[in-house]
Order: C-alpha cells, then structure tokens, then sequence
C-alpha cells in the first residue's frame, strides 16, 4: 500500500491518498476517509459511497473537506 501526502500552496499537509490493490481512498488531514475512487468502474464516490463524478476527484474532495 503506497501513500501520497497532499499539501496545500503553504506546504500544510490537507490530506492522503492511499493506493490499495483494488481503489484509491483519499483521507483528511486527520486521516478520515472523504472519499474512495476504483479505475476498474472510473467513478469517484464519497465517504458513505455516494457516486460524486466520473474519473479521479479524490484531491478535490480532500480540498473541499478542509
């Protein structure tokens, strides 16, 4: 399992996205789950699984869940 750190335009880490071996799962800065994104149906959803778009989205709910 691979992890990316996301920071913000101040170097403030906002958040991780963690590669597992089935879907990407974005967390907060407190490592909440905000969302979860699976390239084998290319949709993003939401922490309670709720479809948000098509495609990778997983920094922009990090970004919008500050």
């Amino acid at each position: 399992m691979a992890e990316t750190v996301i920071r913000d335009k101040h170097l403030m880490i906002i958040g991780y996205i963690e590669d597992t071996a089935f879907e990407r799962v974005a967390r907060n800065k407190n490592r909440t789950i905000v969302g979860y994104y699976n390239a084998r149906d290319n949709y993003t959803r939401d922490h309670q699984r709720m479809i948000v778009g098509t495609g990778d989205q997983l920094i922009g709910l990090i970004h919008n869940r500050m």
